[in-house]
C-alpha cells in the first residue's frame, strides 16, 4: 500500500462530499495534503499503539552503577549528532528511531526472561515512563547470569511520513499497513476531518466516524488481526503499565 491508495479511498469515499475531495476524481486539493498527511499520520499512530503490527528490538549495553535507561535516540550509538556522554543503546545494524510505543519484553544477553512491572517479583523491570526503564539489582546473581547487556522487543510506531510528498518525491511513500486494517484507519481520518464541522442535521458526522473507527477496531481484535507474541513465560501476560 502507498499514500496514494489512501488519498484515493479518501477521496472518491468518506470525504467525497466535502471540500478535501470531490466525487469527480479531482482527487485532495494542493492546499490541504498537509493537513490530510498529519491526520493520515495520527490515524497509523492510533492503530500501531491499539494493534501489535510492529515489533523492533534493540539492545542495551549496561553500565556500571546506573539502574535507569532511557530509550531515547539521543542515546543511541548510531545518533551522531547527540551529545550525550554515554549512548547505551546500541543499535548498528537498524538505528533506533525513537520509534518505541510499549515495551514488550526485556531478555538479558544469557538468556534470561525480565519480567516487567511485576510487584511479587524482585527482579522485575519497572517502566517510570512508557520509554524509561528502572532496572532491578543484579548484585545477588550467579556470575554466569548476570547480564552486560538486555534485548529489549519493543512495539513500533509507523514512520515519519515525508510532508513534502507530491513537491519534490510521488506519493508512492510505501505505508507499513495492512490491508485489514485500512478501512479503519479511513474512519479515523475521516472522523477528524469531520470534527470541526459539527453537526449537519440531525448528525455529528465526526462522531459517527469514529463510532464506525471503534466498530472496526474491535472486529479486527475479535478476528486476531495483529501479531502472536504471545510469550512462554506467563509473568509477561499479567504485567501491566505505570
Amino acid at each position: 500500500m502507498v499514500l496514494q491508495d489512501i488519498f484515493d479511498q479518501l477521496t472518491h469515499g468518506e470525504l467525497s462530499q466535502v471540500f478535501v475531495g470531490n466525487a469527480e476524481g479531482e482527487g485532495i486539493r494542493e492546499e490541504d495534503k498537509l493537513r490530510m498527511i498529519s491526520h493520515i499520520q495520527l490515524g497509523l499512530t492510533a492503530l500501531h499503539k491499539r494493534f501489535l503490527l510492529k515489533e523492533r528490538q534493540l539492545t542495551v549495553e549496561l553500565v556500571p552503577n546506573k539502574s535507569v535507561y532511557v530509550l531515547k535516540q539521543a542515546f543511541a550509538q548510531s545518533n551522531d549528532e547527540s551529545e550525550e556522554p554515554i549512548k547505551y543503546i546500541h543499535d548498528a545494524e537498524f538505528p533506533f528511531k525513537d520509534d518505541l510505543l510499549k515495551v514488550e519484553r526485556v531478555v538479558t544477553d544469557k538468556g534470561t526472561a525480565l519480567s516487567i512491572n511485576d510487584y511479587f517479583d524482585e527482579d522485575t523491570v519497572r517502566t517510570a515512563s512508557y520509554n524509561t526503564l528502572v532496572l532491578p539489582s543484579f548484585d545477588a546473581w550467579e556470575p554466569s547470569l548476570k547480564p552486560t547487556k538486555l534485548v529489549i522487543t519493543y512495539r513500533a510506531d509507523h514512520h515519519k511520513i515525508n510532508k513534502i510528498v507530491g513537491q519534490f518525491i510521488s506519493f508512492k511513500e510505501e505505508i507499513d499497513l495492512p490491508v485489514t486494517h485500512l478501512e479503519a484507519l479511513l474512519y479515523f481520518v475521516a472522523s477528524r476531518v469531520m470534527n470541526p464541522v459539527g453537526i449537519a442535521g440531525e448528525f455529528h458526522e465526526g462522531n459517527n466516524y469514529a463510532q464506525k473507527y471503534e466498530q472496526a477496531c474491535m472486529e479486527l481484535e475479535q478476528h486476531g488481526h495483529q501479531l502472536n507474541s504471545q510469550s512462554s513465560n506467563s509473568r509477561f501476560d499479567y504485567n501491566g503499565w505505570v
